[in-house]
């Protein structure tokens, strides 16, 4: 059975505010303090609330009461838009006998998928610094050095006779997508990037960092390359996450993860889309602000022999007294 307490540690920080009282950003409405929840001894259960989305002390007239704190179930049909059966399947423990729980797994968290990607990497790292150079001098090119390509484990993949440089995006000990960026010259430019099939478009890339050091400023980027340039040049500053598309990654996990960071730093593309949905960021997060690129995005300004490290330092001095 899923408690409150189980059920929001998947989709926000908590930290201990009293004996029996859990406080963090609100998974809905993102506020920073808004949300609590709270440990009955009596009960022996946890329950929650929030002071804009659910106001334990609003007064329900059609039922007669306050709304009071919610239960489990309470919060899953809040935060997760489940109706009540689907809710108390979950609760119980028997979400598969919902049609909400009987969707397929997605593809990257199978364990056949994990094993052939894990195996599909290994050969394509091998190839990237075999005698066929095209990849490597193509990463090279965006600025990245060998030591960083051998640290995010890039690799060189030729699928169907397409040469590919492929950028694995693996968080938490496992495979959630592969990036490919097509190596052919005549190319177009809208068709150069495309995911291996099977992965998922919902996790952020380098995301571990999050939890691994919590204390430091976020940035972040579009693309894996813009992401791989940051950390690479200022990676002792600020944790750096791309999205793996403009209007990719914004989840309620995600937005609550980084409302705990001292401040977060937009770096979408410089280009319409990478705009509006920075603006969208911006709206969900108090402690962000726009750091538009000053060429397309971060890897274009490492090869056009900008110091990234100027760059961003430059944006947390401007931001440190904003946000105070």
């Amino acid at each position: 059975m899923s408690d409150v307490l189980t059920l929001a540690q998947e989709e926000t920080q908590l930290h201990k505010v009293a004996v029996n009282e859990m406080a963090g950003p609100c998974p809905k409405c993102f506020g920073t303090d808004r949300f609590r929840v709270r440990y009955s001894r009596e009960a022996g259960t946890w329950s929650f609330m929030c002071r804009s989305c659910w106001d334990a002390g609003q007064y329900l007239p059609e039922k007669g009461r306050k709304r009071g704190w919610g239960d489990a179930i309470d919060y899953v049909r809040h935060y997760r838009g489940m109706t009540f059966q689907e809710a108390k399947a979950l609760v119980d423990g028997h979400e598969g006998e919902t049609s909400h729980s009987r969707r397929p797994q997605p593809p990257s968290l199978t364990p056949e998928w994990q094993s052939a990607t894990h195996k599909a990497m290994q050969a394509h790292q091998s190839r990237l610094w075999s005698h066929d150079t095209l990849a490597l001098e193509y990463a090279r090119r965006r600025g990245l050095y060998d030591h960083i390509i051998k640290q995010f484990q890039l690799g060189y993949s030729i699928h169907h006779g397409i040469p590919s440089l492929v950028i694995p995006n693996i968080n938490a000990g496992r495979y959630v997508t592969v990036y490919r960026r097509d190596l052919r010259p005549d190319v177009p430019k809208g068709q150069r990037w495309k995911d291996a099939p099977g992965g998922t478009k919902d996790e952020l890339y380098l995301a571990d960092c999050l939890w691994l050091r919590k204390d430091l400023p976020v940035v972040v980027c579009e693309d894996a390359l813009s992401a791989l340039s940051i950390y690479q040049e200022c990676g002792d500053l600020v944790n750096v996450v791309a999205t793996g598309g403009a209007e990719c990654g914004m989840l309620t996990r995600w937005i609550a993860r980084l409302a705990c960071a001292p401040v977060v730093l937009i770096s979408l593309d410089a280009d319409a889309a990478g705009d509006r949905y920075a603006a969208e960021w911006l709206m969900r997060l108090k402690n962000a602000r726009r750091l538009r690129p000053l060429l397309k995005d971060a890897n274009d300004m490492l090869m056009g022999s900008w110091d990234l490290r100027e760059w961003v330092l430059n944006a947390l001095d401007s931001v440190g007294a904003d946000l105070v």
